[in-house]
């Protein structure tokens, strides 16, 4: 009789023990770096069942087992820390995932009944439908079906287009950073005529809004993009795909179409992908689902919390630091000498019977003033007033101002986010037409806000609502794609380091997206 403990499967491990030994191939790798946060290791293990889990090693027991962990290698491991799968965004199902500990074993060896790993592409017919977790990332694959939107230029990189699946079905899928500079590279040395067949991994799948269909993207970390040949049994999708008739014909009117949409007039991106709400309806949404919406409101009167006008940020990210110490780094990375003012300020909107609380951030505050945060606090700093409670008069350039405002409307976080404003009375006017009429008020205080700008009018109304471009410093979360705001677009911004990249050839024929 054996002595030692015997196999068990993935589907049985559970957190009521630490000491257990399971055999298993190596399936997915990749390394997740969140600074100022040491980074650590993911990976998903399959048994002989075709079973799968989650592991997280982290930095220290990384360094030791580094050398040793290779994709697509089986394993016996012995004894884990099991913790209920609470991830915000996990890349399989299991009840349960794992963390490597001091007391971790394995050693490589050759298991045959495990079978070699095969992706299970989620289909876009069930995505349409709604039938996914929006928790759980999917690997999908399609052929490009349409460009939609290019912008690397900036340091917000980013690539939309269509894909179709096998089926017909089309999804919207958004690329970021890395990926998208990659997909972009491959677009532009694709021989003219040849459809662009994509693998990613990981996706995230992002709830529809109103009578826009659910979409796809990257996640932060984790997900890897595999274009034509280096996809496993490459011709095997290129022959399920042939028979399929792209709205781009074959790609060929791809970059006719990218420099269509790019053309599109600021009004139309304003509009773009959003539903017309007025204020009073937005404050009477119920769903915790997030939504896009743009409307219109006269600014009224300033709202006074315990932070005052302004927060200290990050020189880059915009984020707000409660660092005591300086210098310090950021979670993002950068290093800072001293912390940079920030605007940050709570406003009441108003039209007819709605209201509503708009946070007006830096980028929206600066350009309507005309000074940043940084010199108008150093201003008020000379003369003598450096209480952030205490507000400088030119701030109230920013009331009994009429806007249109595009607004991200996040239930669970108790308010919402808006990327972009206007002042363009042919926007607001054509926005006012689809919910009621609205009489434009101009100058410095329009006696039609008179006697309508009680805090307590804000009881049976209020939202809270915050207007901006850049982050939300407050609603950063680690554990999710970066919610950076787009000007024109709602989409998360992930960085996605992986842990091994695959370079595309460049020697065919080229057709192009301008690159950085």
């Amino acid at each position: 009789m054996s002595i030692s403990r015997p196999f068990e499967l993935v589907r049985d491990l559970n957190d009521s023990k630490h000491l257990w030994k399971i055999a298993v191939r190596i399936t997915d790798i990749w390394y997740v770096q969140l600074p100022p946060k040491p980074g650590h290791l993911e990976m998903i293990l399959m048994d002989c069942k075709g079973d799968k889990i989650q592991v997280s090693v982290k930095k220290e027991e990384f360094n030791q087992w580094k050398d040793h962990l290779v994709e697509n290698h089986t394993y016996v491991m012995h004894n884990f820390n099991v913790f209920h799968n609470d991830l915000q965004f996990k890349a399989c199902n299991h009840a349960y995932r794992l963390q490597f500990t001091a007391g971790t074993t394995l050693r490589e060896k050759e298991v045959a009944d495990i079978p070699q790993f095969q992706y299970v592409f989620k289909k876009f017919a069930e995505i349409l439908a709604g039938d996914f977790d929006a928790d759980l990332l999917v690997d999908i694959i399609g052929v490009v079906d349409k460009m939609v939107f290019s912008e690397t230029q900036t340091s917000l990189k980013k690539v939309i287009f269509n894909l179709k699946d096998s089926s017909g079905e089309v999804m919207t899928c958004t690329l970021w950073d890395s990926h998208a500079l990659k997909f972009c590279n491959c677009y532009n040395n694709i021989t003219i005529g040849e459809p662009i067949i994509v693998l990613l991994t990981h996706a995230r799948v992002k709830e529809g809004q109103g009578k826009y269909p659910p979409t796809v993207s990257n996640s932060w970390c984790g997900s890897k993009i595999l274009i034509d040949d280096e996809i496993p049994d490459y011709q095997k999708y290129k022959d399920s795909f042939a028979t399929l008739t792209l709205s781009c014909d074959s790609l060929s009117q791809g970059s006719s179409q990218l420099s269509q949409y790019s053309n599109l007039s600021d009004d139309d991106r304003f509009m773009y992908k959003a539903e017309v709400k007025s204020l009073y309806e937005i404050a009477a949404l119920t769903s915790a689902e997030e939504i896009t919406c743009v409307t219109i409101g006269t600014t009224a009167m300033f709202i006074v919390g315990k932070q005052g006008w302004y927060y200290d940020g990050c020189l880059k990210c915009t984020k707000k630091i409660d660092a005591k110490d300086v210098p310090f780094t950021c979670k993002c990375g950068t290093y800072n000498l001293m912390p940079t003012p920030r605007y940050k300020l709570d406003i009441k909107v108003i039209h007819e019977n709605g209201s509503g609380r708009f946070v007006f951030w830096d980028r929206q505050c600066a350009d309507i003033i005309g000074v940043s945060a940084f010199e108008l606090r150093n201003r008020m700093v000379a003369e003598g007033e450096d209480d952030p409670k205490a507000f400088p008069l030119m701030l109230d350039m920013l009331l009994a101002r009429t806007m249109a405002f595009r607004v991200k409307v996040q239930p669970s976080y108790h308010q919402s986010s808006v990327m972009r404003l206007s002042e363009s009375t042919v926007l607001i006017k054509a926005i006012a037409d689809q919910f009621g009429t609205l009489d434009i008020h101009t100058g410095s205080t329009s006696d039609a806000l008179n006697g309508k700008c009680h805090l307590n009018d804000m009881s049976q109304y209020e939202s809270s609502v915050s207007i901006t471009a850049d982050h939300d410093p407050d609603n950063l979360q680690l554990l999710t794609p970066a919610k950076r705001m787009s000007v024109d677009l709602d989409l998360e911004l992930p960085q996605s380091p992986i842990f091994k990249s695959t370079q595309l050839s460049s020697s065919k024929v080229a057709k192009h997206i301008k690159t950085e």
